[in-house]
């Protein structure tokens, strides 16, 4: 779950801003970081390496999904 308190809401308005300002921030990063000049298999290993680095982040961000679709993950 994202954080929010008052000074989140005077940011960002809602939880919806919150999660729409992280998903372009994670689309940023993406795209600026990731050299599509690179060969298939060096382009997915660093995909790999930055999903790794931004964990949280995507946990948070595919969270943020599924309550928007309230549904949940299963653990295995």
């Amino acid at each position: 779950m994202l954080p929010w308190d008052d000074e989140l809401a005077l940011i960002f308005g809602d939880r919806a801003g919150l999660v729409a300002a992280l998903r372009y921030r994670w689309r940023l990063t993406m795209s600026t970081q990731l050299d599509t000049h690179l060969p298939e298999h060096v382009l997915e290993q660093n995909r790999r390496d930055l999903t790794a680095r931004f964990r949280a982040l995507r946990e948070a961000l595919d969270n943020a999904a599924d309550d928007e679709l309230g549904t949940t993950h299963a653990v295995a």
